[in-house]
């Protein structure tokens, strides 16, 4: 088994949004808009109020790829088989005339499914390639090299419910044969 992320980059996606309070609550409406007036530099990824990064147009590279290339990468908690995970990017290509509104080689969310490479790399898998056959990572955007969505390591107790692993600790108790009902507190945890 192998997990696969397809998805387009190379167009400016929103990722946050400047608000301030509505001048008026007269519709009841919720009182909070989006700053137009807040811009950035002319080459700001800030303009009208609302912040802009790599993504497929519509959705942002840090929700695309996040999981296949942090979450799901190697053996995590979220992997704990270690299943082998391929990130495969698509950048976008923008159409040559503006009559031909669908492109090719277009990454976008609306026109992704239209990309002869995403179309390709489906029907290799599909015949039963790998992703070793296909290439393996595709990676265009630096998504990897996002510091700010590095998930932090937990301990296997810390994955666990704590019940369960109480329960897993007095049952491996009493396979030893060790009495442990004066050794535990009121939750049945082994002190």
């Amino acid at each position: 088994m192998e997990i696969y992320c397809l998805y387009g980059v190379g167009t400016p996606s929103e990722r946050s949004h400047v608000n301030k309070l509505s001048p008026s609550n007269k519709y009841n409406t919720i009182p909070i808009q989006t700053d137009g007036s807040s811009d950035g530099e002319e080459e700001s990824l800030l303009q009208n109020g609302v912040y802009s990064v790599d993504g497929d147009e519509s959705v942002p590279i840090v929700s695309s790829g996040f999981m296949c290339t942090k979450g799901w990468g190697g053996r995590t908690q979220f992997n704990p088989s270690g299943i082998a995970t391929y990130t495969r990017e698509y950048q976008l290509k923008q159409p040559g005339t503006l009559v031909d509104r669908r492109s090719l080689e277009s990454g976008a969310s609306s026109n992704i499914m239209g990309n002869v490479a995403l179309i390709e790399d489906v029907l290799l898998v599909a015949g039963g390639a790998t992703g070793v056959d296909i290439g393996g990572d595709s990676i265009l955007s630096d998504i990897k090299q996002m510091e700010a969505i590095k998930p932090r390591e937990r301990s296997i107790e810390e994955q666990t419910p704590k019940r369960f692993y109480i329960s897993a600790v007095n049952r491996k108790l009493a396979e030893k044969g060790c009495d442990h009902s004066d050794h535990s507190d009121q939750s049945g945890a082994v002190t």
